[in-house]
């Protein structure tokens, strides 16, 4: 008998309906996909329920044939793994949580995260692998792997907040010292998402420390990267330009893709200083390499700094051009990127003098953006002339 049959017979057997039993809780609907065996409930809600059902959390869990599950479950899970089959990880990882097998569950959630990273019930099922191993101490030597890969994942889906806090959890958790550099640079990452550059700041600077200590090239070199960022937005160009510069260089044999980012991020900087030849330069190499290798976000983020040069020549059709080829690029992807170019459009019409169009470019970043559109705005670049700024941000305040 499955949990949800479980679930049932115990409901049943003490005159309950399905929304007397989660009255308070959850909607019926969610109990009743529960019962049917379509969804496999997380820790908390088993616990939840045997307390509403005065039964221990462990009567509630099906009783097998252990062994010839398990046997299926490893069968699944090898074919999965050789075959990249998703539905077979996902089949192993279903039985595993009714065996109670919390190292299983930690080595095919983990399998599962690197077959499909984007699943819609990935997050689920690695919040619940993690609830079921802090429950069985002594931790298992995956845990904290896949603590981390949970905080990947919501990075991964735009939840930035929730990446941030799966972030400190961890560290807070005083995890091994490589797990804690690793946990660190990927909490900075969440941090700039976020603009929340002080704390990113720092985040970097302490994983430099760990990083250097023990030449680690590539998380040293993503350090770099991040600070440079953060500096840029701090407004200290000249440190922003000396990271970016050292990461760039460590790249160059670690990591192509990166190599070609931080290349990117030359070019922003020096556009910030108004070296457009410069600029250009460096933003055109990081073009065909996004082109030639499918890169839409990093390609859409170049057509932004095109705009933003067109934007700095008074070229105002270049700008638009450049704006929509941003947008083009996305595929209807990255809402906060597809929001920005919308403000940069919306910027680009009140400079032409046509407020309509720029009240217009403005709520469709606005339905991009939602709540965070004055954020975005504020932080569109650290050089954007505060008029401009104060402008658009009038534009957003009746919609906010």
């Amino acid at each position: 008998m499955d949990i949800g049959s479980e679930i049932r017979r115990l409901r049943i057997a003490r005159g309950l309906t399905q929304a007397q039993l989660v009255e308070g809780l959850f909607d019926r609907s969610y109990l009743s996909q529960i019962e049917r065996g379509y969804l496999v409930p997380p820790l908390h809600t088993i616990q939840v329920l045997a307390k509403r059902l005065d039964v221990t959390p462990n009567t509630l869990m099906p009783q097998t044939n252990h062994r010839e599950d398990l046997r299926h479950a490893e069968m699944l899970l090898s074919k999965g793994r050789r075959n990249g089959d998703l539905e077979c990880i996902q089949e192993s990882w279903v039985i595993f949580y009714h065996q109670k097998c919390v190292d299983k569950m930690l080595e095919t959630v983990l399998q599962w995260a690197d077959i499909a990273p984007n699943s819609p019930q990935l997050l689920d099922s690695l919040s619940t692998s993690i609830a079921w191993a802090i429950a069985n101490e002594p931790l298992p030597s995956l845990f904290w792997e896949v603590y981390i890969r949970l905080g990947n994942a919501y990075f991964s889906v735009g939840q930035f907040e929730r990446a941030a806090w799966a972030y400190r959890e961890i560290i807070h958790q005083c995890p091994p010292h490589d797990i804690r550099v690793r946990t660190l640079v990927n909490l900075g990452s969440a941090l700039i998402e976020l603009f929340e550059y002080e704390e990113a700041h720092h985040s970097f600077e302490t994983a430099l420390e760990c990083c250097e200590s023990n030449s680690r090239d590539r998380l040293a070199a993503r350090c770099y990267h991040g600070l440079g960022v953060c500096y840029r937005q701090l407004g200290k160009w000249d440190l922003a330009l000396c990271h970016t510069k050292k990461a760039h260089s460590l790249y160059i044999s670690i990591d192509r893709t990166k190599y070609y980012e931080t290349h990117h991020n030359l070019g922003t900087l020096w556009l910030d200083h108004r070296n457009l030849p410069r600029a250009k330069h460096h933003l055109a190499e990081a073009l065909t390499f996004y082109k030639n290798g499918q890169y839409r976000t990093q390609l859409a983020q170049v057509y932004e700094e095109f705009a933003r040069c067109a934007f700095y020549e008074n070229d105002w059709k270049q700008a638009h051009a450049m704006c929509m080829e941003g947008l083009r690029a996305l595929e209807e992807e990255m809402p906060c990127l597809a929001g920005r170019l919308y403000i940069w459009r919306s910027i680009l019409y009140l400079r032409q003098g046509e407020p309509d169009h720029a009240v217009e470019s403005i709520y469709c970043a606005r339905s991009l953006l939602g709540n965070r559109i004055a954020e975005v705005t504020q932080h569109l670049t650290p050089d954007l002339e505060h008029q401009l700024v104060r402008d658009i941000m009038n534009l957003t305040l009746p919609m906010i």
